[in-house]
């Protein structure tokens, strides 16, 4: 088996560029081997973001290298997309172990590909490192048109809550266990590759006006809320859960307690809340329906102190922390 020790930190390199490929547009200058990437603005406004994560915290039984590729990159891009952007390019940081093998760095770079070409971004260059542990960072640099993008902090007083996405499985995985969720076809499949909406930037940039706050869900969907609603300093009155996945009126026995807290709870479905205010609401959900973009209108911000609430009960939630796990919060 053939590691990177035998390849060499060059050869590491080349095997991401030769698998991913690179592409320089037309009027820039610098490209690869170069260290640093010249880029021409497509918009005003740029909309820069980093994400890194322990390679074996993105594996579960079900994800090889390349679906962890994926991963990385759609963690990324969905955080761009959320703020109204629209990703043109990733740099990425590897750091290997030497006696990692050649093989696992081929997947990695599979996954990174396939997901470049799915979201239509382009691979500028990036970094490896020497690490005890394995380690991938992305950062996705993107462009806007919105004069302002929204923030985590805006929400006001008689908001629409709207969630984008279809939620339930990761929560599963969350809830009952990964031995449990791997018998689940269902989770197995949308956790495997999870997706963000690429349409979602061009909503948002379009009606920035009426968006007051948007946060994507990666952590899981009660987190964002919560953290939407204390970053806000508002009160979030949920009155039905987003669209969740079918096999959950099985799995739950039909009792809607349960569907919520599988709901909320999880993480990497990359579907995102955003807070509209009610002049702006048509407009919102007619470009969500245009884009075929699923998602539910679920509440309203009201008054009172911040927390969020589901038919005047604290909500309960399971999230994934970088150093907890899997930890349960109010």
């Amino acid at each position: 088996m053939t590691t990177l020790r035998e390849l060499g930190e060059r050869n590491v390199i080349d095997e991401i560029v030769k698998t991913v490929g690179t592409r320089v547009f037309k009027g820039e200058v610098l490209s690869y081997p170069d260290d640093a990437k010249d880029l021409l603005p497509k918009a005003p406004r740029i909309i820069v973001n980093i994400d890194g994560y322990g390679i074996e915290k993105l594996r579960l039984p079900w994800r090889d290298s390349s679906d962890i590729g994926w991963c990385a990159i759609t963690g990324s891009v969905s955080d761009i997309l959320v703020k109204g952007g629209v990703p043109d390019a990733v740099l990425i940081a590897l750091g290997l172990p030497p006696d990692y093998p050649v093989q696992e760095l081929k997947m990695l770079a599979e996954g990174l590909r396939d997901a470049v070409n799915y979201y239509g971004v382009r691979l500028l260059g990036g970094d490896t490192n020497s690490s005890s542990e394995p380690w991938i960072a992305v950062a996705t640099i993107g462009f806007t048109p919105a004069k302002k993008p929204p923030s985590r902090k805006g929400l006001r007083k008689d908001d629409y809550i709207v969630v984008t996405g279809v939620y339930g499985a990761m929560g599963f995985a969350a809830i009952k266990g990964l031995e449990e969720a791997q018998r689940r076809k269902w989770v197995v499949e949308k956790t495997k590759r999870p997706v963000a909406n690429k349409e979602l930037g061009v909503v948002i940039s379009s009606n920035y006006r009426w968006i007051t706050a948007s946060m994507d869900v990666s952590d899981g969907l009660g987190y964002t809320l919560l953290t939407l609603s204390s970053e806000s300093n508002a009160r979030i009155l949920l009155h039905q859960p987003p669209l969740y996945e079918p096999s959950l009126m099985d799995e739950c026995q039909g009792d809607m307690e349960c569907i919520v807290k599988i709901a909320m709870s999880g993480g990497e479905e990359y579907g995102a809340v955003i807070g509209v205010r009610p002049e702006g609401l048509s407009n919102v959900l007619r470009d969500l329906e245009y884009y075929q973009i699923p998602y539910r209108l679920v509440g309203r911000v009201v008054e009172g102190e911040p927390g969020v609430f589901y038919e005047d009960k604290p909500l309960t939630f399971a999230s994934w922390d970088q150093f907890k796990g899997w930890s349960n919060g109010v």
